[in-house]
């Protein structure tokens, strides 16, 4: 698999769910303040795609009115795969395979 799905899959401070919380270091997306920290990318992504993929689905929840998921106020850490599948939103993609198989079924991006 390539290095990132390993790096990702193998630290428990890195999200496996769409999620998000306050100052919570073990949610995909953490707000800090004023601004937002997106916990995802692999620095070896191409920043450019990245930007252009997180404004372009930011651009598309606001046009629909999308509410984002409930905060995440606990440590993920803490929570078994069982309890994380319950109690949040949805799993990315864990291979390449399902990530590629994700993007061409996805209608904004």
């Amino acid at each position: 698999p390539p290095i990132c799905y390993t790096t990702r899959f193998s630290s428990p401070w890195v999200s496996s769910f769409g999620n998000w919380g306050k100052h919570n270091r073990t949610t995909l997306v953490r707000v800090k303040g004023d601004h937002f920290e997106l916990r995802l990318p692999s620095s070896l992504a191409n920043p450019y795609l990245v930007t252009a993929a997180v404004i372009c689905a930011g651009m598309h929840g606001i046009e629909q009115k999308i509410a984002p998921p409930k905060e995440v106020a606990a440590d993920m850490v803490s929570e078994d795969q069982r309890m994380q599948k319950e109690r949040y939103t949805f799993a990315l993609p864990s291979t390449l395979r399902e990530a590629v198989q994700a993007l061409q079924e996805d209608q904004v991006l």
